[in-house]
């Protein structure tokens, strides 16, 4: 006989055994480097672009965005830990008349974050660098995947600067990725 009540006790103990940390510390992560999404989102704040220009000429088109350069693409270009790709907040979000990064509808960010590399199931650590270790864009990042109904996502505890503190290993190398499946 289906018994609900032992169903519910079932499902919360499976959920409450696949949910992740939240944070992460420099061990984990180098332990589990391989079988996870890591990203960098170290980001530079600028002024808010004209939200109707941004519109007009680069709205959803990702590929653009992601060619623009600045601080953040200089800085991971630069050095980011090994296997991580660059969120670039540009690419992200998109300036509306009064929010500097509003939320793109689910099948754009889609298509954003498929050229990450994402699949639904991944598990994704984020870290950025810079004032406070980077951690209110790295939080930003892990609220935006949250909003999107993504389950398995992480910060690492301190950032890049954690990670080199640690005597962990930086790269210059550009992470190339297969486009993500589905997200």
């Amino acid at each position: 006989m289906f018994d609900p009540l032992f169903a519910f006790f079932c499902l919360t103990i499976l959920r409450f055994t696949l949910a992740v940390d939240d944070v992460v510390s420099t061990d984990w992560l180098d332990k589990h480097r391989k079988s996870i999404v890591l990203l960098d989102a170290t980001y530079d704040v600028k002024p808010k672009p004209d939200y109707k220009e941004f519109k007009e000429n680069y709205y959803g088109k990702f590929d653009e965005l992601t060619k623009i350069e600045t601080n953040a693409t200089r800085d991971y270009a630069k050095e980011h830990i090994p296997g991580a790709v660059h969120f670039n907040f540009e690419a992200a979000y998109y300036p509306s008349q009064y929010i500097r990064h509003d939320l793109y509808p689910p099948e754009e960010f889609e298509k954003y974050v498929r050229k990450l590399g994402i699949n639904a199931n991944d598990h994704i650590v984020i870290y950025a660098r810079g004032r406070f270790a980077g951690m209110l864009f790295a939080a930003r990042a892990w609220w935006t995947f949250k909003v999107y109904g993504h389950e398995k996502v992480s910060i690492l505890d301190g950032g890049l600067e954690a990670w080199k503190k640690a005597g962990k290993p930086v790269t210059d190398a550009v992470t190339t990725v297969a486009v993500g499946q589905n997200t």
